[in-house]
């Protein structure tokens, strides 16, 4: 702490981080959900490694790429010079505000500042889901995508086909009805109304449900939109749950018990808080039987360790007959041997007669 307080460079190291935090932290909050956002995962994700190779990467070579993943940022030929590059405007407003500083000193601030661009933008285009295939294939089904052209629309549904049929997730005959259907809806003029009324506050599985269910689509059409809609864009709601959980234990606590105050939490969270959860005859009637059932499954818990109990014997019994029999197999195996060398010593006996 106090180095960096030291260092006259802190401030615009700061102001520098900063406006590379204020290009993802968007994203970071609107990824904090349980709805699905894999779809919007290729877009979201290019638009933000697009805006930080726009900061140092130079115009044409960004307009000739294909791909931001194909975009070599370990070029030097493919940069704007350290002087050039684009450090942010509080960045430069940090500079105005020092005192004390030469070129010399500014231009390794500025080489520093490109060298953390680059591991930035690599680190994404490696490990970031923008790598897969199957990643940009199911942003078909975003509404963005359709309105721009449903030509791209279509040739990435074929490719996330092209991924599950492979992985014979669905069959070929299914992907092929499933194109078709998507090409006549995606045709449509009431169904590209609906889709210029579409907003990212809603659900976009509710949206595909409910044309769905407009447009009577087949059964294998919406099988194949569920099965992308419960893939993972992230371990937010795993994390949630280890904190949900920390909540819940106490000293001494069961596995049943955690798992019955997780289930309880989760369904009045579905149900949208305590005082909406609907009380019925059912739940009075398994409450007042409480007590029976708490017996009941503590001799229940007897019966089974009196089994596990039983089992293990048995099993220790079977281990000791196989111990005795591989010890009479050995001496029968021994005995064997010998007679055997005893009928070939008499063999040679009468072969040299």
């Amino acid at each position: 702490m106090k180095k960096a307080m030291k260092d006259k460079f802190m401030r615009a190291k700061l102001a520098f981080f900063q406006t590379i935090a204020a290009e993802v932290e968007p994203f970071l909050t609107a990824y904090q959900t349980e709805q699905p956002m894999v779809p919007y995962l290729y877009t979201d994700l290019n638009e933000i490694i697009i805006s930080i190779m726009g900061r140092f990467v130079k115009e044409e070579v960004l307009e000739q790429s294909t791909s931001v993943c194909d975009v070599d940022v370990s070029k030097a030929e493919n940069l704007e010079e350290s002087k050039n590059f684009n450090i942010g405007h509080d960045t430069r407003s940090a500079f105005r505000a020092m005192d004390g500083f030469n070129t010399k000193e500014v231009l390794l601030f500025r080489q520093d500042c490109l060298r953390s661009l680059q591991m930035f933008c690599r680190k994404l285009q490696d490990k970031s889901p923008i790598t897969y295939r199957l990643t940009k294939a199911l942003s078909f089904c975003d509404p963005r995508i359709i309105l721009e052209s449903r030509n791209i629309a279509s040739k990435r549904l074929s490719a996330a086909l092209t991924e599950f049929v492979s992985h014979k997730w669905i069959s070929g005959i299914s992907a092929d009805r499933i194109e078709r259907e998507f090409k006549a809806l995606s045709a449509k003029p009431a169904v590209i109304e609906q889709l210029k009324e579409f907003t990212r506050d809603e659900r976009l599985d509710h949206f595909w449900k409910n044309m769905a269910v407009s447009n009577n689509l087949s059964s294998e059409f919406m099988s194949f939109v569920k099965k992308l809609f419960v893939m993972s864009h992230g371990n937010a709601s795993v994390e949630r749950g280890f904190s949900v959980n920390g909540e819940c234990l106490v000293e001494n606590q069961s596995e049943k018990s955690l798992v019955a105050q997780r289930l309880i939490w989760e369904a009045i969270r579905s149900a949208g808080g305590v005082d909406k959860v609907s009380i019925t005859k059912h739940m009075i009637h398994y409450a007042r039987n409480s007590r029976a059932r708490y017996y009941e499954d503590l001799e229940n818990q007897k019966k089974e360790v009196t089994e596990k109990k039983r089992q293990e014997n048995e099993r220790k019994r079977a281990n000791q007959i196989v111990k005795e029999l591989q010890s009479k197999k050995r001496k029968v195996m021994a005995e064997a041997h010998k007679e055997a060398e005893i009928l070939d010593d008499q063999i040679r006996a009468i072969s040299k007669i």
